[in-house]
């Protein structure tokens, strides 16, 4: 069999590219006589945000678009960098497959491709609902960032789909209360199917050690000066992982800025870290699977559900923080409690892709 997997894996996004591969080589590892290819959807709404060079209209004053659009150039360079790399990691990591070739079934998730503002609504009815598409549908782990709304063309398209789950429990409840026949249900975001050995096994190595990390993807000020704290009380530099390093940033001391660093690099400085603070759902993710220290710091509540769904399934809620937490800083967070549960996660949606593997094949059970 032919299967396809429909994702975000073109957005120059850690989190986007890293959850693609990981669900691939999932399927590959549990269907090895499959063909698996990642459906190369080709979206320009959904790539706009990562081109070197954008215009702005409509949005502030004349003069501000104006020093915005040059400033662009100022940061060609690393915006070259960054995409190298991750065009690179995909050219080296994912079995592209073009979305004119015929496929027995398709994946469609994860990462939040059932939110319409990042690639538009109709964009997201064909090539992530498959609306279009006649063949067997599964979803995996799809997520919407709280912004899907039931029309009935979204109706009808999840109907179609034999089998149905979602990254976030709030989500699973919303379509379960709107569509009760499809019966869907929650499973881990694919970056969890790969275990830490598999994860370590492909980076590349990390030179810095002794080091607390930042990555965010949500403004929280707090995060910073529990940053400057922590460094001075656990006598650790501060490094943050950035997309861009801005020219507010040129002129910082601390922290010490990787900045467009390739998917599997981002990676590794997570698994080298003595402590993790973030405020983006992959940066916990990664966390979590590499066994790392980690603070999630808070963000908007129509952004966190994705966070605070997985740290409470896990039985890590304390971890959701605007401080950090003196006496928990140098604790094993990694108890026999939750390692049971990160094991019986990843178990029920590895249960949940053998399943539907059954059911593409003719089967109704495992």
């Amino acid at each position: 069999m032919k299967i396809g997997i429909a994702t975000y894996h073109r957005a120059d996004n850690y989190g986007a590219v890293l959850q693609a591969y990981a669900l691939q080589e999932k399927l590959k590892e549990l269907a090895p006589d499959d063909e698996i290819k990642i459906i190369d959807n080709r979206i320009k709404h959904l790539e706009r945000p990562y081109h070197f060079i954008r215009i702005r209209l409509g949005r502030g004053s004349l003069i501000k678009n104006g020093i915005a659009f040059l400033m662009q150039f100022l940061y060609l360079p690393q915006n070259i960098k960054r995409h190298n790399n991750f065009v690179q990691f995909r050219k080296r990591r994912i079995c592209m497959g073009s979305p004119k070739e015929s496929y027995d079934a398709v994946y469609y998730g994860s990462d939040q491709i059932w939110r319409p503002d990042l690639c538009k609504y109709n964009a997201m009815l064909k090539c992530f609902m498959g609306s279009s598409y006649n063949g067997k549908k599964i979803a995996y782990g799809a997520s919407d960032g709280s912004c899907l709304e039931f029309t009935p063309e979204v109706i009808k398209a999840l109907k179609d789909f034999k089998m149905i789950s979602c990254r976030e429990k709030s989500l699973t409840e919303r379509i379960s209360s709107a569509i009760p026949e499809t019966e869907p249900c929650t499973v881990c975001d694919p970056v969890l199917l790969l275990d830490k050995e598999k994860w370590q096994s492909i980076l590349p190595p990390v030179k810095e050690k002794n080091y607390i990390l930042i990555y965010k993807i949500c403004d929280n000020p707090a995060m910073y000066s529990e940053a400057k704290r922590l460094s001075e009380q656990l006598g650790k530099k501060v490094i943050e992982i950035v997309y861009l390093k801005s020219l507010k940033k040129l002129f910082c001391k601390t922290p010490e800025y990787k900045v467009g660093i390739s998917p599997l690099e981002f990676v590794s400085y997570i698994n080298s870290a003595d402590l993790v603070l973030t405020t983006s759902f992959h940066g916990t993710a990664f966390s979590i699977v590499l066994n790392r220290p980690f603070y999630s710091f808070e963000i908007e509540k129509k952004l966190s559900f994705r966070i605070t769904d997985l740290l409470e399934r896990l039985g890590l809620s304390s971890r959701y923080v605007n401080k950090a937490d003196d006496k928990t800083v140098n604790d094993d967070l990694y108890t026999p409690a939750v390692k049971t549960r990160i094991k019986e996660y990843v178990e029920e949606s590895e249960r949940y892709l053998e399943k539907s593997l059954s059911i593409i094949r003719g089967g109704t059970t495992v």
